[in-house]
């Protein structure tokens, strides 16, 4: 038998006729074999490949961020009617009438350049032209098809302090801001299809644009139907320090007929708070109200139009409520006269915005209350 050399183990010798042999280990080869023994037999450690930062939900349940919806809210509706109506006069062969309309809108808001509004309306009738008045949309029009384009671009941002509205198709015509504040004049309700522009500042109202006139005819979407002759307008509105502004407009019509409207309003000091002072009972009453969702825009509030929670009624610009759940707002204490209500653009929900119902002034009774139901109205 050979000697093994100092710290090696002895080679095997091999067995007569190639079979095995068995080999005695020393004690720090059989402590070794041990401890090699027990590390086979621990479970395999931990390998965490779940929470990994590439995959995986995070903490609340919440959807990966790369795949989550992009920013920016989207809105689109498609819709459509159909009316159809027979009558048989006395003596008389039967009448028929059929109306049908669709109705697209989509709305895109984008951090850099603005809010994006489509819409287009599209209807068609035929049969007894004579029964439009029996029909359910009650709106016979000249022809027998029509249709309605109009694409908005609201709030695009010119500078940090500047924005545009720009208007393409059909739409109304414009008055600058401060020519509606006391809701003494009246000039945007032209209908016209061509193009409109406004520019504003904090301190500044630019608006302008021109158009053909027409006006809205048929059913069961309404379209522009011509009138002939043009409408164009310019009007400027600056706002200076201590509550004081000057607006302008010029408006002409093809006909060469001008109106030029000039106004300047200010006032000085600060006045009593509208609600504070008067909580004692003296001098005051009590506003009441709601905010609602007018669909057809008839500034009164019907069985199927809801309120609208979560707004802001502003009155006389300076005192603030929020409408319930319900859309109904109150001021409890209000000094007596003529008070002034109007809605936080801001806060009214898409696609739905200011209309012509969504301010109004109302006269406060001693110890009484004065009802002002608000609309916000779809675009157009």
């Amino acid at each position: 038998m050979s000697t093994a050399a100092w710290g090696q183990a002895p080679a095997p010798e091999a067995a007569p006729g190639g079979g095995a042999q068995i080999q005695s280990l020393d004690r720090l080869q059989a402590e070794q074999e041990r401890l090699r023994e027990l590390a086979r037999r621990q479970p395999p450690a931990y390998d965490d490949q779940f929470l990994s930062a590439d995959d995986g939900p995070l903490l609340g349940g919440e959807a990966n961020p790369t795949d989550a919806e992009p920013p920016g809210l989207r809105y689109w509706l498609v819709e459509t009617q159909l009316n159809w109506t027979q009558r048989q006069p006395s003596g008389a062969a039967p009448q028929h009438l059929s109306e049908s309309g669709l109705r697209l809108q989509y709305q895109q808001e984008t951090l850099s350049h603005g809010q994006w509004q489509v819409s287009a309306d599209a209807r068609r009738h035929s049969g007894d032209t004579a029964l439009g008045a029996w029909g359910a949309f009650n709106a016979a029009a000249q022809s027998t098809s029509g249709a309605r384009l109009t694409l908005r671009n609201l709030g695009l941002p010119l500078s940090p302090s500047s924005f545009a509205d720009i208007g393409l198709g059909d739409l109304h015509s414009e008055v600058t801001d401060g020519l509606t504040r006391g809701q003494r004049l009246s000039l945007g309700n032209s209908v016209l299809r061509g193009a409109s522009l406004r520019v504003f500042t904090d301190s500044t109202d630019v608006r302008a644009g021109w158009g053909r006139r027409g006006q809205f005819e048929g059913g069961p979407y309404a379209s522009v139907e011509p009138l002939g002759g043009a409408l164009s307008w310019l009007g400027l509105t600056r706002r200076f320090e201590d509550q004081r502004y000057a607006a302008a407009q010029v408006s002409r019509s093809h006909e060469r007929t001008a109106l030029v409207y000039l106004r300047y309003e200010g006032q000085r000091g600060r006045g009593f708070s509208d609600t504070a002072g008067a909580a004692h009972g003296a001098g005051a009453g009590r506003i009441g109200g709601v905010v609602f969702l007018d669909a057809n825009r008839d500034g009164v509030q019907q069985a199927n139009e809801a309120g609208v929670p979560g707004v802001e009624v502003l009155l006389n610009n300076r005192e603030r409520a929020v409408t319930d759940p319900r859309g109904r707002f109150e001021f409890a204490q209000v000094r007596t006269g003529s008070q002034r209500l109007s809605l936080r653009p801001e806060s009214i929900p898409l696609p739905w915005g200011e209309g012509p119902q969504s301010r109004t002034v109302v006269d406060v009774p001693l110890r009484g209350e004065a009802i002002a139901p608000l609309g916000v109205v779809s675009p157009q």
